[in-house]
């Protein structure tokens, strides 16, 4: 299928739009001058200035009423994707500590081939080739949250503007056995309208009302 750019929601965990994703200035940087210093780039100071230090600051939540807020920010957690368990909490840092050499690198490459061979997700029918994720719906609007491919979608944003993005929904036999680990059902949806279903509010990790809170940051972003 296809969607609009404009409504994909997230980078990894961090609620941010296309329009103000690192991944994406920067590769409308590189479409430019593809030899600029990569510390002269968004994504470098993305890096710099990005440091949460919990999950309140990564959402960009301000409350004291959430306790789950307070853990640290290298927590993996999602109200509708996992749940907490603490003698198995998952840890994750991707694109807050990073080296951004290595991840500019990786989008000069991305930008080459796109531009000499377009984009052929069809050759790869995992999520190794493709941009993957589900649908976030709240208030009848839907955005789409990736959980594979954030810089083909940043590049594909830069090199092909006005296009819609080729996704995929994705599947429960992309994921490897740590990533299935505390995760609640994989689904192509989900609602705030299921929101007392969503794995982390069932098993208590958080309230309703925080849950949504959070749901809320990725349409508002």
């Amino acid at each position: 299928m296809e969607i609009h750019i404009k409504d994909i929601c997230n980078l990894s965990r961090i609620p941010i739009c296309v329009e103000k994703n690192p991944l994406y200035l920067t590769s409308l940087q590189l479409l430019e001058n593809k030899n600029i210093n990569f510390k002269d780039t968004y994504l470098f100071e993305f890096h710099k200035k990005f440091k949460p230090k919990t999950l309140g600051e990564l959402y960009g939540i301000q409350s004291k009423n959430f306790p789950i807020l307070n853990y640290s920010y290298d927590t993996v957690f999602g109200p509708w994707l996992y749940k907490l368990s603490s003698n198995s909490i998952i840890r994750d840092v991707a694109f807050i500590d990073f080296n951004v050499e290595e991840k500019v690198l990786k989008l000069k490459k991305l930008i080459s081939s796109f531009i000499k061979h377009g984009y052929i997700p069809e050759k790869f029918p995992t999520r190794q080739g493709q941009i993957c994720g589900h649908f976030l719906e709240h208030k009848n609007k839907k955005k789409f949250y990736i959980t594979a491919g954030n810089h083909r979608c940043a590049v594909y944003a830069a090199v092909f503007k006005n296009k819609k993005l080729p996704v995929i929904f994705e599947d429960k036999t992309f994921l490897k056995q740590k990533e299935l680990k505390n995760r609640g059902p994989v689904c192509n949806i989900y609602s705030s309208k299921n929101i007392d279903e969503w794995v982390g509010v069932k098993n208590n990790n958080l309230s309703r009302a925080c849950a949504l809170q959070i749901l809320e940051r990725y349409f508002n972003n």
